[in-house]
């Protein structure tokens, strides 16, 4: 019998709470690597699409170790980009996806430097939606060569 998504990212979870990854390293990495791995591979609980459909969450696991916790891990659906694990975050209990705030971060970037998002091009020919894609050290690395080749222009 498979395993079904929920259970994979339990294990996930605990494994990487057991190797000593913080919260915050835990959602990363299951962000990053673990979902796109097994995105449209392993099966949803009903359960799980019920919760997600009506109230957009759904509660992962609840874990504690020696350095923090206890912090509930939940699955997030993103309107926009589809699902994410996260944890509650601040007094609201917010759940923030790392797609969308880094999507407003470099727009922000983009919109204080004169530039329009839909209108970027970096040097090499690269949409911002590909900068997007990219991690953060190159997607402003980019973004500064094509603040430099504005300026000289």
């Amino acid at each position: 019998m498979a395993l079904d998504l929920i259970s994979f990212l339990r294990l996930w979870i605990r494994g990487a709470a057991f190797d000593g990854l913080s919260p915050a390293e835990i959602c990363r990495e299951v962000n990053e690597v673990a979902l796109p791995a097994v995105a449209g591979k392993a099966r949803l609980l009903l359960r799980a699409r019920f919760y997600l459909a009506v109230r957009g969450f759904y509660p992962v696991i609840t874990l504690k170790t020696c350095r923090w916790g206890p912090i509930a891990f939940y699955l997030v659906r993103c309107r926009e980009h589809g699902l994410y694990l996260d944890y509650p975050h601040g007094y609201d209990e917010c759940f923030i996806c790392p797609r969308c705030l880094r999507e407003s971060a470099i727009t922000h970037i983009l919109e204080d430097i004169g530039l329009k998002p839909e209108e970027f091009m970096s040097p090499d020919g690269i949409s911002w939606q590909k900068i997007l894609a990219l991690d953060e050290g190159e997607a402003y690395s980019l973004i500064i060569s094509r603040l430099s080749e504005a300026t000289k222009e």
